[in-house]
């Protein structure tokens, strides 16, 4: 199981009412949890199950046309990219882009969106 450091197990609720995909009681079946972020928390229920901590981090962008080609953060300099996500916390994301140094016009859709042609294309941007 993993955890978002930041946020735990926020209202304790699944999806759709709060941020988990299964109801707390599931925590009292799985082997092992990990929590991402720098925050750390504890839940009774995983006391005696293995505990791993781990960081989220990257510098290599991919071509998604042809993923052969890579690029690091310095590709972006002195030019604003579009950066989108449909992840259950994007401004962790978009946090690692302001910390590579990247300017970016910022684009957050809800977890799992089913991109399209239009989504990436769209004007309705806010600047970060």
């Amino acid at each position: 199981m993993v955890l978002d450091g930041e946020r735990g197990c926020g209202n304790g609720m699944p999806i759709a009412a709060g941020p988990l995909r299964e109801p707390l009681r599931r925590l009292e079946n799985v082997d092992g949890w990990s929590s991402t972020g720098s925050a750390v928390f504890r839940l009774k229920c995983c006391r005696r199950r293995a505990a791993l901590r781990m960081r989220l981090e990257g510098d290599t962008f991919y071509d998604l046309r042809d993923p052969r080609r890579t690029v690091g953060p310095g590709n972006f300099a002195d030019q604003t990219v579009r950066a989108v996500a449909a992840i259950g916390n994007p401004q962790r994301f978009f946090n690692s882009l302001r910390e590579l140094g990247i300017a970016f016009a910022a684009r957050a859709f809800p977890d799992h969106h089913a991109y399209t042609a239009a989504d990436c294309a769209s004007a309705r941007i806010r600047r970060s």
